[in-house]
């Protein structure tokens, strides 16, 4: 046994999958890390959330579930992620960002808030849910206007 340290917290050392965690980190039980990953103090990560490999997880991030983390990824602080994202590895997320639910993040997020798959900011993914409930009617509309012979097939 080493001086000063228990027989167990020696394993822990020893260990290839060890987490290294800081202070009041909270996580469920159900969550899982693979690999050398660093959750630090204050973060918060609820049930059936899987981090890979080489993670690091920022100050008071709070991570809801079902997400997924795939490895060597930085996350900095304050970061909120909603529950069923998706993010790839070897990217950066900013401190302060926000993540949507179901969003799936594919690239280097610097702030901000962002939804949808593949991410975009917020503002942006409206407009574009917008546009799409939209579709229908314009198809009706391009359908009612061919029968009336106002619209001609294209001569391609």
């Amino acid at each position: 046994m080493t001086r000063g340290r228990s027989a167990e917290s020696a394993a822990d050392r020893n260990c290839p999958n060890r987490r290294r965690r800081g202070n009041r980190r909270e996580h469920d039980d159900r969550s899982s890390a693979f690999g050398r990953t660093w959750i630090q103090a204050g973060a918060k990560i609820d049930n059936l959330v899987q981090v890979a490999h080489n993670v690091v997880i920022g100050k008071d991030t709070v991570i809801a579930a079902q997400t997924g983390i795939a490895g060597s990824v930085r996350i900095g602080k304050r970061v909120m992620i909603g529950g069923q994202a998706g993010i790839i590895g070897h990217i950066e997320i900013a401190d302060g960002t926000m993540i949507g639910a179901q969003t799936g993040v594919s690239k280097n997020l610097n702030g901000g808030v962002w939804w949808a798959t593949p991410s975009v900011p917020l503002k942006e993914a409206k407009v574009q849910l917008a546009w799409v409930r939209r579709l229908g009617e314009f198809f009706e509309r391009v359908k009612k206007y061919r029968s009336e012979g106002e619209v001609r097939e294209p001569s391609w």
